[in-house]
């Protein structure tokens, strides 16, 4: 794998501040001697139209309006160059694309320390720089994977340059895309690197001097794939801070899993996308899939409402655009049950050779990929995440026919770049969108996980020593993913192999991380049976359904209630191997203690006879057994560890000793502490099963 760049020792953003302009002069100047080799017209892009204004009446007019020529130029490539379907749909303008999805800003905080977050809906896009409420020097847009974040970013720089308002009311707009930001010397730098031609007359000091003197907004879009977010010591981050561009109104645009880390400050503004309400999809299938044939447009809404498409597919504009087109160019629209299968049905079309070539014939085979799912798990590995590469790094780590392939169909989308430290231009190689990335991770992290040897860890090695740490030892696969950052690498995971799912959903419930668990059982296509320990685990912390939360997250939740509802206790059959220490019997209903908790008055009881109308008073000091509970953690890893026998290996027993149950000589013959007993019973082979013919039959 390329290495990272927060460990290359000549990363540039790691010198200090007073010795970045001898390295800024000296890409000047190569920059320079390349234009006066290749003297064409730096001004040679489209004029401006008449709804774009230039700024007048300054000493420099001339190099702001030569500026402001070639940042729209190139605006109007990014701009109109947009693609819904990469293998279906050709390139048009985004005002041909652009609807608007559901937007709301945080309102307030409050409920210290509980912070609860107090939201209110925006009327569209334009309101987040119109709205009083809104009104700020610094904004972050935030949204889910696939929410139309970039769209966004575009939709707004497009209406700056034809003069639309509220844009028109900047002078000038940078939009700069953070994962090119590798090795970058400065934000001027980027601006003359990714948004100015090669042959531009202009330097970083003209660009400094006509932000400096302009009414300037400032896009960063894709903080998540920002490749030095952990470089304190950058300009992107001394932009955050406020040390600079503090004139300027600056747009940080990021999912809404991976915030910069100051973004409660009070003089930030945050603005989240929701996704596609049913409003903007009717309006989205009218405008751009089926514009000016009702007809078409009615059939495909009915396609959605009547087939069994998950709510948050609807919701997610990337997945939404991509079936309209879909199911407008073959007619039939397919039911999905997950996010999973409907991603997976998303690729094979990517593969599809009709589709792609234009031709008859069968759906292409698709080519091994494992090298690539592995790349791009690595890549989303860590601190510092990468989903693109020099492409001839690329090619030798997953060969030339996959690289030719993927690029061929639009998995893999080449981008020119600039090295800074060769002052060179080269090729990158990136995955269409971080969501493929994820895709392709997920299949990598599928891949270990169903090894029957293999267990999950988190990562506390370097992911190369982690990787021969699994292959040589076979015993733990440490994971880097931070699951709230890169959760959809674990659902995919969990939708692909039910044996993955087992162990990743009882990776992340053993991590405390409900919500995320039970979206991953949400792509879960097995039964909840298999998983039942996660989900008794799940269900003993108190899980809860809230309004806020998504109607996947809500539907999963509800599943995984009714699954513990229905699962009937059976009679306690617990026979010990020794008998357990007195102190461990529980003294309001004389057995051994279960979920034992510390009562007010300092004495110990199971929760359910503390919390019970029978018991009003503890028997040891008379008082009033209290609510105000909490749990004793030491007695219940005490009585876990207990030896017991298995349920599959006792009887009722025929002696008047008192013990309901004994030893089954007949029966299993294993014995383990307490805290094993779900993870054996739950697969011995003693337990009785019910006749799979007969329904009549009992068990």
């Amino acid at each position: 794998m390329e290495q990272s760049t927060s460990k290359r020792k000549d990363c540039f953003t790691c010198v200090p501040r007073e010795l970045r302009s001898s390295k800024r002069k000296r890409v000047e100047r190569e920059l320079d001697k390349r234009t006066k080799e290749n003297p064409q017209s730096a001004t040679s892009g489209q004029a401006a139209g008449p709804e774009e204004v230039l700024l007048i009446g300054e000493e420099c007019t001339g190099k702001k309006s030569q500026f402001l020529t070639e940042l729209k130029s190139k605006y109007r490539i990014l701009c109109g160059g947009i693609q819904p379907v990469r293998f279906q749909c050709d390139k048009c303008d985004i005002d041909k694309l652009f609807v608007s999805s559901r937007i709301k800003f945080l309102e307030e905080i409050y409920g210290e320390p509980i912070n609860q977050e107090r939201w209110a809906n925006l009327v569209d896009y334009k309101a987040i720089f119109t709205d009083p409420r809104t009104k700020s020097k610094r904004r972050i847009i935030d949204g889910r994977p696939g929410y139309g974040k970039s769209m966004l970013a575009l939709k707004i720089t497009n209406d700056w340059c034809k003069g639309r308002a509220p844009m028109k009311e900047f002078q000038v707009l940078i939009l700069l895309q953070l994962k090119q930001f590798r090795n970058v010397p400065s934000i001027y730098s980027a601006i003359k690197m990714f948004l100015l031609p090669k042959d531009s007359t202009l330097t970083e000091d003209d660009i400094k001097d006509i932000l400096d003197g302009s009414s300037t907004m400032v896009l960063l879009d894709g903080y998540d794939e920002y490749p030095e977010r952990e470089n304190k010591d950058t300009d992107i981050s001394h932009i955050l801070q406020g040390d600079m561009f503090q004139k300027h109104e600056v747009v940080l645009i990021t999912r809404t899993s991976c915030l910069p880390p100051d973004h409660t400050n009070a003089t930030i503004k945050r603005i989240q996308l929701t996704g596609f309400d049913e409003p903007s999809r009717e309006r989205y299938i009218q405008k751009v899939v089926a514009p000016g044939r009702p007809g078409i447009a009615s059939k495909l809404s009915r396609f959605f409402k009547v087939c069994s498409v998950p709510a948050s597919i609807c919701r997610t504009p990337l997945l939404f655009v991509m079936m309209c087109h879909m199911v407008k160019k073959s007619g039939r629209l397919q039911n999905f049950m997950t996010v999973t299968q409907c991603f997976n049905h998303i690729i094979k079309c990517f593969h599809n050779h009709k589709e792609v070539m234009g031709t008859e014939g069968n759906q292409d085979k698709e080519l091994d990929h494992s090298k690539l799912d592995q790349v791009a798990f690595e890549g989303l590995s860590g601190n510092v995440q990468q989903i693109s590469w020099d492409k001839d790094k690329l090619i030798g780590q997953i060969g030339k026919d996959l690289y030719a392939e993927y690029v061929r169909i639009g998995i893999l989308i080449e981008e020119e770049s600039f090295n800074y430290d060769s002052l060179e231009y080269y090729t990158r190689t990136g995955f269409y969108h971080k969501m493929i990335a994820e895709w392709y991770a997920a299949h990598h992290l599928a891949r270990v996980a169903t090894q029957p040897e293999v267990k999950l860890g988190p990562c506390q090695k370097p992911l190369s020593e982690a990787n021969d740490h699994t292959e040589n030892r076979g015993t733990v696969f440490d994971i880097s993913l931070n699951p709230h950052e890169d959760l959809c690498v674990y659902r995919y995971a969990c939708g692909l192999s039910p044996v993955a799912a087992q162990k990743i959903t009882t990776h992340l419930g053993n991590g405390d991380i409900d919500q995320n668990t039970l979206l991953c059982m949400a792509e879960y296509s097995g039964s909840l049976a298999s998983i039942e320990e996660t989900v008794t685990l799940l269900c003993s912390r108190g899980i809860k359904i809230r309004g806020t939360h998504s109607s996947l997250l809500q539907k999963s939740t509800v599943t995984v209630m009714e699954f513990a509802s229905s699962r009937k206790p059976g009679p306690d059959i617990t026979v010990f191997v020794e008998p357990p220490n007195e102190k461990l019997f529980c003294l309001l209903c004389k057995n051994v203690f279960r979920d034992p908790v510390i009562t007010e008055c300092g004495h110990t009881y199971c929760k359910q006879c503390a919390t019970s109308k029978h018991f009003s008073n503890c028997p040891v000091d008379n008082n009033n057994l209290s609510w105000t509970i909490h749990k004793n953690i030491l007695v219940r890893e005490l009585v876990e560890e207990l030896v017991i026998h298995c349920r599959y290996g006792c009887k009722l027993s025929d002696d008047k000793s008192g013990n309901k149950y004994e030893v089954d000589p007949d029966g299993c013959p294993c014995t383990f502490p307490m805290k094993d007993r779900s993870k054996h019973e739950s697969h011995c082979g003693f337990a009785s099963r019910s006749c799979l013919s007969n329904t009549g039959c009992p068990p």
